[in-house]
C-alpha cells in the first residue's frame, strides 16, 4: 500500500524486536534555554543561541571540554538542555540531549552564538551544582528510547506507515487551507490567517463584519490580536521536516541506537516524523501538550495525538476562510 517513504528499502524482520538497552551518560552540563512560549526543544529541531548568559557560556564551554577528553561523547559536545529551571520544570526530569553546534566566537575566544541541534532526550534523576561556577551537571543519566512494540517489526511499521500517512494528508489539506488563508489575509488586510482582526476597520464596515470576526475568534480559540501558527511550519511537508530532522540526529544516533536501527532507517525516519508533526503544530499546541510530546515513548500515540490537534485546528481554519469570505464580501459592497 502507499506510504510517504518513497525509495526507501525494507528489510523484513516478521518478529517482534528487543528495546536497545538505555545508553548511560556521562555527566553532562545543564543548559537552561529560552524558546517561545515555554517549547520544549524536539529531538530533530535547532535553536539558535545567541548573547548567551552566564550559565550557559559555562555550560557551552564545558559541553566543547568534556568532548574532547571523554571518549563517550565520540567527540560531541553535548548539553542536558531544560526550558525551565529544573525545580519547576513540567518535563519530570526528562531533558533534550542537544548538540551544540556552530560556534562563534568574539576577538578574545569568547563565545557569542552558538546552535543546540536536538539529537534525544535523556532521563535526568539528579542534577547537582559545581562550586565556584555558575554550572550545574546532571548524573546518572540515561537516554529515553521510545518503547519497542510488542509486534513484529513488520506491523509494526505498518502501523506506524498507517497514522504517518493519515498524519501528513491533514497536514497538507491544512497547508492548502493556510496557503489560501494568507492570500486572502493579504487582499482583506483586515484579518490573519488565525482569524484576528483590526476591530476599528471592522466596526467600520458595521456590525455584521464585527460579528463575523469575533465568531472566527471563538472558533480558533483564540482572541482578537493574538499571534498564530508560524506560517512557515504550516507550509512545510512533515516528510521535509522529518528528513531535516534525521539528517540531524544522524550522527549521534549512529552511537544511540533504538528499537528498529538494527535493521534500517525507516523506525527512525518515523521517529523523527512523530516528532515533527508536534513542531508543525508550533504556536497552536500548548506548552503541556508540547512537554508530553517531548516526553512521550510511544511513536505511534504521538503521531495520533498530533493528527487530533491537526484535524481540529483544519475545521478551525475552514470556519475561519468561509467568515473571510463573507467579510471580504462586505468590504467589496463598501466599494
Amino acid at each position: 500500500g502507499r506510504h510517504l517513504l518513497s525509495g526507501v528499502q525494507m528489510n523484513i524482520v516478521d518478529e517482534p524486536l528487543e528495546k536497545p538497552e538505555p545508553m548511560k551518560l556521562p555527566p553532562l552540563p545543564v543548559l537552561v534555554g529560552a524558546l517561545p512560549k515555554g517549547a520544549p526543544l524536539l529531538p530533530g529541531n535547532r535553536l539558535a543561541l545567541n548573547d548567551p548568559t552566564l550559565g550557559q557560556l559555562e555550560a557551552l564551554n564545558t559541553a566543547l571540554a568534556f568532548a574532547a577528553v571523554d571518549d563517550r561523547l565520540k567527540g560531541m559536545p553535548i548539553v542536558a538542555f531544560f526550558r525551565f529551571e529544573q525545580e519547576s520544570s513540567p518535563s519530570r526530569g526528562v531533558a533534550t540531549l542537544a548538540l551544540v553546534n556552530e560556534v562563534q566566537t568574539d576577538a578574545g575566544g569568547e563565545i557569542v552564538s552558538a546552535v543546540l541541534i536536538g539529537v534525544g532526550r535523556a532521563f535526568v534523576p539528579r542534577v547537582r551544582a559545581v562550586m565556584g561556577k555558575p554550572l550545574l551537571v546532571a548524573d546518572m543519566a540515561t537516554v529515553l528510547n521510545d518503547d519497542a512494540p510488542e509486534a513484529s517489526y513488520m506491523h509494526s511499521l505498518e502501523a506506524l506507515r498507517h497514522y504517518a500517512d493519515i498524519a501528513s494528508d491533514e497536514h497538507n489539506m491544512r497547508r492548502r487551507l493556510v496557503s489560501s488563508l494568507s492570500a486572502k489575509a493579504v487582499e482583506l488586510q483586515l484579518c490573519d490567517v488565525e482569524g484576528s482582526c483590526d476591530t476599528a476597520a471592522l466596526l467600520e464596515l458595521g456590525p455584521g463584519a464585527y460579528g463575523l470576526a469575533m465568531e472566527m475568534a471563538a472558533a480558533s480559540s483564540r482572541p482578537i490580536h493574538s499571534g498564530g501558527l508560524p506560517v512557515n511550519r504550516a507550509l512545510e511537508s512533515l516528510q521535509e521536516l522529518a528528513s531535516k530532522a534525521e539528517q540531524r540526529q544522524r550522527k549521534w544516533e549512529r552511537q544511540c541506537p533504538q528499537w528498529g536501527d538494527q535493521v534500517d532507517n525507516e523506525a527512525r525516519y518515523l521517529r523523527c516524523f512523530s516528532f515533527m508533526c508536534w513542531e508543525a503544530l508550533a504556536g497552536k499546541a500548548t506548552t503541556e501538550q508540547l512537554v508530553w510530546a517531548l516526553t512521550s515513548t510511544d511513536t505511534r500515540e504521538r503521531i495520533y495525538r498530533a493528527i487530533e490537534m491537526v484535524y481540529y485546528h483544519r475545521l478551525e481554519l475552514e470556519q475561519t476562510s468561509v467568515a473571510m469570505d463573507q467579510i471580504q464580501q462586505m468590504v467589496n459592497q463598501r466599494r
